[in-house]
């Protein structure tokens, strides 16, 4: 079943609770991956590769409205100033969905004399990936 996007909410926190909601984001990219480890040998006839599943990892992008006094922002800035983790839950559908611990890569933030000043941030996830 479809889900409208403006439904979806994202709430960061410094431990892994429910937390604030990020106010003024307007996309959200939450991908999760894979390594894959390639195990093929000279041995092996079938002419395809083989290969293992190797160790998971997650990227976060957000985007939205630059709100400086947004708690859930606020929270984002500080853990990329000092170096601490914060907890990402992504709610495509507003009550349940995803949840990460995160370190926050980089933050932008943009303006221009004819738009919005708007904000970015990319978090890399340090944990395991659970729902909520």
């Amino acid at each position: 079943m479809a889900l409208v996007g403006h439904a979806a909410q994202v709430r960061v926190a410094t431990t892994d609770a429910s937390g604030s909601e990020v106010d003024g984001i307007s996309s959200i990219d939450w991908g999760p991956a894979r390594e894959l480890l390639e195990t093929t040998d000279f041995a092996d006839t079938t002419g395809a590769r083989t290969r293992l599943a190797g160790l998971k990892d997650l990227q976060v992008t957000l985007s939205g409205d630059h709100e400086a006094s947004d708690t859930g922002q606020g929270i984002l800035r500080t853990a990329f100033d000092d170096g601490s983790s914060v907890w990402v839950r992504f709610l495509p559908n507003g009550s349940t969905g995803f949840k990460c611990e995160c370190k926050v890569s980089d933050y932008k933030i943009s303006a221009s004399f004819d738009g919005k000043v708007e904000t970015s941030f990319t978090l890399s996830g340090t944990g395991a990936l659970g729902t909520v």
